[in-house]
């Protein structure tokens, strides 16, 4: 029920895209898929964490002051809301 009710908004937002925007989306993939988290618990650990055990990070040569982090999982929410392409 849960991947037809996704599949369902992701279409209507590629419908939108194209017929609206005249917009062909090209890389669909679940990196360009974002939901929504209305729980703030799970920021909050992830926030309270970091401090004591920071991300390993590394500077881009060549882009003064860039850094790049390694991923950090979030807990897992309760719920999420509707998925934005």
């Amino acid at each position: 029920m849960v991947l037809a009710v996704t599949l369902r908004r992701l279409f209507l937002a590629l419908d939108f895209l194209h017929k609206e925007c005249q917009i062909i989306h090209t890389d669909i993939k679940a990196d360009n898929i974002m939901f929504g988290i209305e729980e703030d618990t799970v920021f909050t650990a992830f926030e309270e964490q970091e401090p004591l055990h920071p991300s390993p990070r590394k500077l881009v040569e060549g882009e003064e002051g860039r850094a790049v982090y390694l991923l950090r999982q979030l807990q897992r929410p309760k719920s999420v809301d509707a998925p934005v392409l």
